[in-house]
Parts: C-alpha cells; structure tokens; sequence
C-alpha cells in the first residue's frame, strides 16, 4: 500500500511540474532545451507507466495470497 501511494504521490508531484514547464514552454529560447523537456516529459511518463504497472501487479499478487489463505484455512478458521 505504502509503495502504490509513494508512486500516486511522485506522479502527482511531477504532473504538477510538467505542467509548469508546459506553460513556461514557448518562454524557453533554445531549440536544445525544448528537446530536453520534451524528452524529459516522454522518459518520465514511461517510467510511471512502467512504476503504476507494478503497483497493479502487486496488489494483484496480494489479492491472490488473501485468496489462497482463505482457501488454505476453510473450515478451520470458521470453527476457530
């Protein structure tokens, strides 16, 4: 859980720069720094989308080991 809201947190965070630097954008005089932002804004959002993807992964691994420990303990929890 920890790690899901320290990844919705950074993503927030740089949304909220991106989204700066997107209205400080036609301010910026080098050709070369655009390329920078640009590329900037592309790596980022494929390292999130990459990061968001092992969020869902793990809470679906979590939702399976619930699952099984369910499974696993049957009626000897009901009776416990």
């Amino acid at each position: 859980c920890g790690y899901g809201i320290g990844i919705g947190v950074l993503a927030f965070l740089l949304c909220i720069g991106f989204l700066v630097l997107e209205a400080l954008f036609d301010q910026i005089s080098g050709v070369q720094h655009r390329k920078y932002a640009v590329m900037a804004d592309i790596a980022v959002s494929g390292m999130l989308t990459d990061l968001s993807t092992k969020v869902v992964q793990l809470a679906k691994h979590n939702n399976d080991v619930i699952i099984q420990k369910k499974l696993l303990c049957g009626k000897h929890c009901a009776s416990a």
